[in-house]
């Protein structure tokens, strides 16, 4: 449901908008086509990590996943990633890790 009402509102706000014609070009499609494949997939495995999975070890890596989208991003835009980043990644990764070792079983 979220993925429809994302899709209709900016669709509406883009026809409601002054905004120059989308030009579709075959990278384009390509790309929408294989980030598309991609976001399914990892839905897929978290429904699955959900279902059958041990749900402290999914929510201690669901942390890791914001970093993993970013530079994933920056590899697919061609950005670098500044010091800050990494030293925001250090801080997310040492919380993960510290919510996992006060939240395992003993």
């Amino acid at each position: 449901m979220f993925f429809l009402a994302t899709f209709l509102l900016l669709w509406l706000k883009y026809g409601l908008s002054q905004d120059a014609t989308m030009i579709f070009t075959s990278r384009i499609i390509l790309q929408l086509l294989v980030t598309g494949a991609i976001m399914g997939t990892a839905y897929a495995a978290w429904n699955i990590g959900i279902i059958q999975g041990n749900m402290t070890l999914l929510a201690t890596a669901s942390y890791f996943t914001p970093v993993l989208s970013a530079a994933f991003a920056s590899l697919w835009l061609g950005v670098a990633l500044t010091p800050a980043f990494w030293q925001g990644v250090v801080m997310v990764c040492a919380g993960s890790l510290i919510c996992w070792w006060f939240t395992r079983r003993a």
